[in-house]
C-alpha cells in the first residue's frame, strides 16, 4: 500500500507502508459532523458516518465497565491510550489486556464486556452502524 495523507470534513487520517497507522485528530469545530453524546454514563463521538459503517471515538473514565453484550454489529477497534481488559466469549482465553495501539475485532453477535483500567479512548468501527450511537 503506497502511503498518503487523506483529508475529510473534521479529521485527518495518515497511512504508512508497509504497517498501516491510523491517527485521527478531532477538528475543534464541531459544525463539521462531530457528534459527540453521552451513552449509559460514557460520552463517544461519532467521526464518520456512512452507508453502512460509523467510526466512533469512546471516552472511558478508570472504572467504567461495559457489561457483557453483544449485536447485530461487527465491531473493530483501536486503543487510543490506557489500558483495559476486553473479555470475548468466542474465544478460549477469553480476557485480554488491550494496550496502547492494540487493535481487536468482535465479530456480530457475540458476547462480549470491557473493563477500564485507566481513563483512556478507544476508536471503534461498527458495521452496520449502531442506531443508538446517533
Amino acid at each position: 500500500m503506497k502511503g498518503g495523507t487523506y483529508k475529510w470534513n473534521s479529521f485527518l487520517i495518515i497511512w504508512n507502508s508497509p504497517i498501516v497507522e491510523l491517527n485521527v485528530w478531532e477538528s475543534s469545530s464541531k459544525e463539521e459532523g462531530d457528534l459527540e453524546k453521552a451513552f449509559k454514563g460514557i460520552s463517544l463521538n461519532s467521526l464518520a458516518v456512512g452507508g453502512k459503517s460509523m467510526v466512533t471515538k469512546i471516552n472511558y473514565v478508570k472504572g467504567n465497565f461495559v457489561s457483557t453484550n453483544q449485536h447485530p454489529h461487527e465491531q473493530y477497534g483501536c486503543v487510543i491510550s490506557n489500558e483495559y481488559c476486553l473479555k470475548v466469549e468466542l474465544v478460549d482465553n477469553p480476557v485480554d489486556v488491550l494496550l496502547c495501539r492494540d487493535s481487536y475485532a468482535i465479530p456480530d453477535n457475540i458476547p462480549h464486556s470491557l473493563e477500564v483500567m485507566e481513563d483512556g479512548e478507544i476508536v471503534d468501527v461498527f458495521t452496520l452502524q449502531r442506531e443508538d450511537y446517533l
